[in-house]
């Protein structure tokens, strides 16, 4: 009987899945504003690409080079991240646009800490192409650390993952 390897895009799918139904518990709770929100985010992305690596390595005996181990995590990490785009979008521009609102006062608060948030807020919403610009920040952000931590789950999954002596040919 041979074994099943799991794709990458099944793995991708169920990390994915994972980080939506955690942001969107999050979201509904109206806990986004919560600093250890983010590092559970973080946790989900990190932790499932480097188990999506370690189950590769596993399916393969152990009989995989560190690239094609890192390889395999980061298209792993890339499939739930257009995934999760693709919710962020929705969510940013259908269902929640108050986070935009919020991660503009945040982005202001942290350059300026006595900016007025109603005198912000009034400015924001004056000005449409103020929101479109921060939306476009916002999501823009959040896809570029969520490749970057599933680059760095791959990284340590694939360190991490037992190998056998390979020779090298």
């Amino acid at each position: 009987m041979e074994k099943k390897i799991t794709s990458h895009i099944q793995k991708g799918c169920i990390v994915a899945i994972t980080y939506i139904l955690f942001n969107t518990v999050i979201t509904f709770a109206k806990l986004t504003n919560a600093q250890w929100t983010d590092f559970v985010a973080w946790f989900i992305i990190i932790v499932g690409t480097l188990l999506s690596v370690h189950l590769f390595g596993k399916q393969h005996q152990n009989n995989q080079h560190f690239g094609s181990l890192f390889s395999h995590g980061f298209k792993t990490a890339a499939v739930a991240t257009c995934f999760i785009f693709i919710y962020i979008l929705i969510k940013v521009y259908l269902f929640d646009k108050q986070c935009i609102f919020d991660f503009a006062v945040s982005m202001a608060k942290s350059q300026d800490a006595k900016v007025n948030e109603k005198i912000f807020l009034t400015n924001l919403q004056s000005k449409p192409e103020n929101i479109r610009r921060f939306s476009l920040l916002y999501i823009s952000m959040k896809i570029m650390s969520i490749l970057f931590l599933g680059m760095i789950g791959s990284l340590v999954g694939a360190v991490a993952t037992p190998k056998q002596n390979l020779q090298t040919k």
